[in-house]
């Protein structure tokens, strides 16, 4: 027993030798490259104060969302993501949302992924998502699972009657700019965020009904539901967009998908993002695509002003007239950039062909190029490419 102690405890000093001496010899390294500390929260959750990045030497920016370092004004130096490139238009509306050249933001490689909120596997389903009615629950929730499972919910849709909201569970928590530690705990943001994602796996028992699944984005409903009768031929997905009390708009208009595979007793995962005007049903391994236009705003009751917000339940699921089970449910919202500053924000702005737009991943505690204009691509003084520090760290950029 002693020596396979000692045997662990000879590895683990070869291995963190080894890997101090990797570190070394990229910093040694500075014709290459040099490493770079962290020492403030701009860029988290992407990178953290106190670690280390290996920057690439150079001024070339090849790709948008590559995080470089750069000269500021000041003399020190600064690390932010590269969102516009010479010779762009680049605006920031008041949604949040960004355009570059009066599209939205394209979903190249390196676009910052979309943050979690809520996840079933660390948080309690009924502490954050409301169920049944006040006489009656179709819902109920099975023997408590292991540490890092999620819990499972099961549903009698039998008893529901058509278009009722108590076959649904229904997120409650506001959709803000904040995230989902890996402790599950939650840090509420101060923005509230439009774009969303709700992601799950369902376990149909029998057929005889349908799924539903709804996001909503300030006016706007956007309802899916995949229609599983008798006949396996007759599985489908009816996607809908539903204005309340505008009934005269096209937004009312659906479209089919047909042959949705959601084979009977088996685990299928479910995901349905609405995400930059464009909403994104994914059954199984089969993607769905639907691009609409503009979201219809609420009325501010304030100022009788229409307003970019959303009230309500954001996410909802569920199923009417079959039973069903439900588990592994996550609700992440997409990136976004606070519309503050002077600088591409509301209106647009025309980069030169030596100019780039920088922001930071945290963008409510960023100073970047909303506040002090695009940054000229000589200032630049190299491309982020990992995290090399603390050892324990590491991972590529």
């Amino acid at each position: 027993m002693r020596r396979r102690g000692l045997a662990r405890r000879m590895l683990g000093v070869a291995i963190g030798t080894s890997a101090i001496l990797g570190v070394a010899a990229i910093v040694s390294r500075s014709a290459v490259g040099w490493v770079y500390p962290i020492g403030s929260g701009s860029m988290e959750r992407t990178l953290m104060t106190g670690e280390s990045v290996f920057l690439r030497y150079g001024t070339d920016v090849e790709n948008r969302f590559d995080i470089v370092a750069f000269r500021d004004l000041g003399g020190g130096a600064s690390i932010k993501r590269t969102w516009g490139l010479p010779g762009e238009s680049f605006a920031i509306n008041l949604s949040g949302d960004v355009r570059i050249n009066g599209e939205f933001l394209p979903d190249a490689p390196g676009r910052p992924a979309p943050t979690v909120i809520f996840d079933s596997r660390l948080q309690a389903i009924d502490e954050h998502w409301r169920h049944g009615g006040t006489a009656f629950d179709p819902w109920t929730r099975e023997p408590p699972p292991a540490a890092g499972e999620s819990e499972i919910w099961t549903l009698d849709g039998t008893v529901v009657d058509r278009g009722s909201d108590l076959g649904l569970l229904r997120f409650q928590d506001r959709v803000t700019d904040g995230y989902l530690t890996e402790e599950g705990e939650y840090v509420h943001g101060p923005n509230v965020v439009q774009d969303v994602i709700v992601e799950f796996e369902v376990q149909v028992l029998s057929t005889g009904g349908y799924l539903r699944i709804q996001l909503s984005e300030q006016n706007d409903l956007f309802e899916v539901n995949v229609l599983m009768y008798e006949a396996e031929e007759d599985y489908r997905a009816l996607v809908r967009r539903i204005v309340p009390q505008r009934f005269d708009r096209a937004g009312r208009t659906s479209f089919g998908i047909p042959r949705a595979p959601v084979p009977i007793g088996e685990w299928v995962p479910m995901r349905l993002a609405n995400i930059d005007n464009r909403i994104s049903l994914t059954i199984g391994e089969m993607t769905f695509q639907y691009d609409y236009d503009a979201n219809t705003p609420r009325r501010d009751p304030s100022t009788g002003r229409d307003a970019p917000f959303s009230a309500g339940p954001r996410a909802k699921l569920g199923a009417c007239g079959l039973p069903a089970r439900f588990r592994n449910l996550r609700v992440l919202r997409d990136v976004h950039v606070v519309p503050r500053g002077r600088f591409g924000v509301g209106t647009a702005i025309t980069l030169k062909t030596n100019e780039i737009f920088l922001l930071g991943d945290n963008s409510q505690n960023s100073r970047d190029s909303r506040e002090r204009g695009p940054i000229k691509v000589e200032q630049v003084l190299g491309t982020a490419r990992a995290v090399v520090l603390p050892l324990g760290h590491f991972r590529r950029l």
